[in-house]
């Protein structure tokens, strides 16, 4: 069998080779070069498993950390960048599961999109990880919106307070009208 090389096979090694010194010696301008080298595969990836309001934050997360373990040592070759930015997104992609078919999606309540719309967008985006999604874990959630635990459990307390109290007050408004007819 015969195999072909790849006819740039030094020059991407070179170009690994540069990025990663780059990024390793913090010089200006290497996270930009590294997010241009890996954006656009990464969106092309993700785009199936991530929500397109989240997919620059999951971008960028992941490039984050790919800054950090090379900056911390943790890239044995230059030649493995790009395998570090595959094993990183495959780590992180199970925070993002595949999106929810619209189609089949259930109405959603008018009542509790009330709620959520008096919400920050990214409390809302927290929200809908966590309870639509099915699957995004706290932490993992708090880390993608930039919250802490605590606000995340707040949020989550104060919108099913608000939608428990609103379902109670129209609950008995319905049974008073129910009483008046009889």
């Amino acid at each position: 069998m015969i195999t072909y090389e790849h006819s740039n096979q030094g020059a991407d090694l070179d170009r690994w080779k540069d990025l990663a010194a780059a990024v390793r010696g913090r010089v200006s301008g290497a996270n930009v070069r590294l997010r241009r080298e890996f954006e656009r595969g990464l969106e092309l990836v993700l785009c199936l498993q991530v929500p397109s309001g989240e997919l620059s934050g999951v971008v960028q997360m992941i490039l984050a950390t790919v800054t950090r373990t090379i900056e911390s040592d943790g890239l044995t070759s230059p030649n493995l960048l790009p395998a570090l930015v595959r094993r990183t997104a495959r780590q992180l992609i199970p925070l993002s599961v595949p999106r929810i078919d619209p189609v089949s999606a259930l109405p959603p309540n008018p009542m509790l999109v009330s709620i959520l719309l008096q919400l920050a967008p990214n409390q809302r985006e927290a929200l809908e990880m966590v309870y639509v999604l099915h699957g995004a874990g706290d932490r993992a959630v708090c880390e993608l919106k930039g919250l802490t635990i605590n606000e995340l459990t707040s949020i989550k307390t104060s919108v099913r307070e608000r939608f428990q109290g609103i379902s109670a007050s129209s609950e008995s408004t319905v049974m008073s009208a129910g009483r008046d007819i009889s």
